[in-house]
């Protein structure tokens, strides 16, 4: 789609589940695995997060089907498609008061009409 430079492209959903799956392996121990991850990937400067593997995330924007801008978390889509109106998107919250649920950081649906940020990593 053009989104990325030539030789990068948008992570896919897999790309996503490594990702947190090697945050949670070089992350502090703790007693939420969800959060663990988020604050491993979470810029310390920015989001007072510990940025252990360099992804340096920061609360992004979202837009919403109305129009409408939200901040707080960190929203990017992913190459993976759900169907024709949704995709998936990662997703990092700001808050500790989580779900102990990995999936919910790499498995968010969102229709496309959403506004969400896009990373790009280098084509393997």
């Amino acid at each position: 789609r053009g989104l990325c430079p030539s030789g990068w492209a948008v992570p896919s959903r897999n790309n996503y589940i490594n990702l947190v799956d090697t945050a949670l392996v070089n992350s502090p121990p703790g007693e939420n695995d969800t959060w663990r991850a988020a604050q491993t990937l979470k810029a310390n400067d920015l989001w007072n997060g510990l940025d252990l593997l360099g992804y340096t995330a920061t609360q992004t924007r979202r837009r919403t089907t109305t129009g409408s801008w939200s901040l707080g978390h960190h929203y990017a889509w992913s190459s993976t498609f759900y169907n024709n109106t949704d995709s998936r998107f990662f997703y990092l919250p700001s808050s500790s008061n989580i779900s102990d649920d990995l999936e919910s950081l790499y498995n968010m649906l969102s229709t496309k009409s959403y506004g969400y940020s896009v990373r790009c990593i280098k084509d393997q």
